[in-house]
């Protein structure tokens, strides 16, 4: 049976809101996050998600299929703002915090640091299309399936669009691994 999303948090409108955007204002913000890697945009872009989809009247069933429609809403915004910003390049600037395992070695945390570095700028490269693909599947852990709803595209491209941006990640980083190592 489905419902409409304030009905499962309350009657009184303002709880039903406050409610809504606790359950999944964090989760929004992350896969926004990701996607621009500027903590002000994604923010602005997270309520902004989270706004539209409350004042619709669309349907769900539970938590997962909610949060694959949020990311859908999520994808047009962000895709709005791209093509009307498009000629400024957006880019990875904002560093996430490192979480060090007691027990870890000292040199390889660094030398994972690095990687998780080179990984975020290579990301940062690829277009906007290309990044969320891979920012939906690797760091959200979403299907093929609900990636092609999300992106309103047949799963054939999304498997083309992450084969692609693998393609892409792997060529930029060796380039920048051959740079490290004074190669080229």
């Amino acid at each position: 049976m489905s419902s409409h999303i304030w009905d499962s948090f309350g009657a009184n409108p303002d709880e039903s809101a406050e409610k809504f955007f606790s359950v999944f204002e964090n989760r929004i913000f992350k896969v926004a996050f990701r996607l621009c890697n500027n903590a002000a945009t994604a923010e602005d872009l997270a309520s902004r998600t989270l706004v539209k989809a409350y004042f619709a009247s669309a349907e769900y069933i539970d938590d997962a299929s909610c949060f694959a429609w949020l990311c859908q809403i999520l994808h047009n915004l962000y895709m709005s703002d791209v093509r009307r910003k498009s000629h400024k390049q957006l880019v990875f600037t904002d560093e996430l915090p490192d979480v060090v395992s007691p027990e870890s070695n000292p040199a390889q945390t660094a030398e994972d640091r690095s990687d998780a570095a080179a990984l975020r700028r290579a990301i940062g490269k690829l277009s906007p299309l290309l990044r969320e693909t891979i920012v939906l599947r690797y760091y959200e852990g979403l299907s093929i399936a609900e990636i092609s709803r999300i992106l309103q595209a047949d799963e054939g491209a999304i498997k083309v669009r992450l084969y692609t941006a693998k393609q892409k990640l792997q060529q930029e980083l060796s380039h920048a691994n051959l740079l490290n190592n004074g190669s080229v």
